[in-house]
């Protein structure tokens, strides 16, 4: 790959395409360089839990599994913004998102890409 191209093209690759230029006087000057785009999996794990609330207003609060319960999976593209969506329904029951790691919309890198 020429010098200093990883850098500038964030997110692809180097495919093929002439490495060197010669300069012409009068002539064509053009180097076709080709890229691929570098894929990466965004993993949404999403963990409920089921507080109680007595007859007297006092709140017991579930505790989060080791495991998440729902699991998706998305083929994005490094440099991509993706957007977890969250979801409010779990075995037909209503629940309301108290908190996202690392945050609710994430840069795509390289390699692991995990929202819970």
């Amino acid at each position: 790959m020429p010098a200093g191209y990883e850098a500038k093209f964030y997110g692809y690759t180097f495919a093929e395409g002439q490495t060197s230029l010669q300069v012409v006087p009068n002539g064509e000057n053009v180097m076709k360089l080709y890229y691929n785009r570098i894929s990466a999996d965004v993993t949404v794990n999403h963990f409920y839990r089921t507080d109680v609330i007595d007859a007297n207003g006092q709140v017991t609060e579930g505790a989060y599994p080791e495991e998440a319960q729902r699991t998706e999976q998305y083929a994005m593209y490094v440099g991509e913004e993706y957007t977890a969506v969250p979801a409010n329904t779990y075995n037909e029951e209503s629940y309301v998102l108290t908190g996202i790691t690392p945050s609710q919309t994430i840069e795509v890198a390289e390699g692991q890409n995990v929202i819970n």
